[in-house]
Formats: structure tokens, C-alpha cells, sequence
């Protein structure tokens, strides 16, 4: 397992696995209920995961869990409606992703040299920034008030990025 995450609202809980499959759950009868989310929403081609970080994440208020299927496939799920809303392929693996509050922007780090961060916007599904933190990412958070990044590296630097004010309506 890489990842466990769970919305009480919905009672809908998640478990990213090694190989890259979601499963989802009900709680509280979580017995024989685990369930492979449909094909068209898994990786084109999984693939054992190494790497450490968060590679799932849920926005709560919008029932949408997005995850790294595979090393380069990022993948926004309608837990809902049981249905894929986007799919980010990227040239290289992905290994930190997160949702500000309001679940109005995506934030994906990638585990390039470069370690990028691609902000997206929600709204229609595009990238409104992209920054160059320099180092492979770890792990990424976004403060409550949508005002900074935080990004953890392998070699135990964290930093923090702002955010420009625009970048969570799309603009």
C-alpha cells in the first residue's frame, strides 16, 4: 500500500497501491467491499512504485480523488459518479500531489532533476503555472490560505514557493 485516504462525508475511503491500482471502499462496512475502480480509470500501464510520496489526494468538497497511477500518469477520478474527469500524462514520474481547500487548484510535483511543480486550475482542467524548485520533490502541501507551497526534497530541504493570488480561478 502507498497511500490511504478518506472522505467522511461521502464515507468513501481509497487504497493506492505498489502497483499503481486504485481501490476504493465503503466505510463503516469496509468487509469484502473493496473494489477496483473501473478500467478506464487505472493506469495505461502499471507499474511497481519505488518512490516514496503522495501520490493521492482527495478533494473532499468536490468528491474528486486524484492519484499517480503509474510513474508518469496522473489521474482525477469522480468518486461520485464513478467516473475519470482528466488524465495528466507527463514526461516523467510524478511523485507529490495535493488540492488547496476549496479544491480549486491541483498541485502536481514531478521527481525530474528539475523536481517542476504544475499548478492547475480546476476549473477547466489547465496548467496556470509551472515552477522549477531545482530539487527531485518528496512531498508537496498547500498552506489553508492558498498563499505558499511547501516542498520537501530527498536530501531533507523544505521550501516554501508563493502563490500567485490569480492562480486558483483559472487565470
Amino acid at each position: 500500500i502507498i497511500a490511504i485516504a478518506f472522505d467522511p462525508t461521502s464515507n468513501q475511503g481509497f487504497i493506492l497501491t505498489g502497483s499503481g491500482i486504485l481501490y476504493r471502499y465503503n466505510h463503516p462496512d469496509m468487509k469484502g467491499t473493496l473494489t477496483v475502480i473501473p478500467q478506464e480509470m487505472q493506469p495505461d500501464a502499471p507499474q511497481q512504485i519505488y518512490t516514496s510520496g503522495n501520490r493521492l489526494a482527495l478533494d473532499t468538497m468536490n468528491h474528486r480523488a486524484v492519484y499517480s497511477g503509474s510513474h508518469n500518469d496522473v489521474i482525477v477520478y469522480d468518486y461520485l459518479n464513478n467516473q475519470a474527469i482528466a488524465r495528466f500524462p507527463l514526461d516523467v514520474p510524478v511523485n507529490c500531489i495535493t488540492y488547496n481547500a476549496t479544491g480549486e487548484l491541483l498541485v502536481i510535483g514531478d521527481w525530474s532533476g528539475e523536481g517542476v511543480l504544475h499548478l492547475v486550475s480546476t476549473n477547466d482542467w489547465q496548467t496556470v503555472m509551472q515552477v522549477n524548485t531545482g530539487k527531485p520533490l518528496s512531498r508537496c502541501a498547500i498552506s489553508p490560505d492558498d498563499t505558499f507551497i511547501a516542498t520537501g526534497s530527498l536530501d531533507g530541504e523544505i521550501a516554501l514557493w508563493g502563490i500567485p493570488s490569480n492562480s486558483t480561478n483559472g487565470g
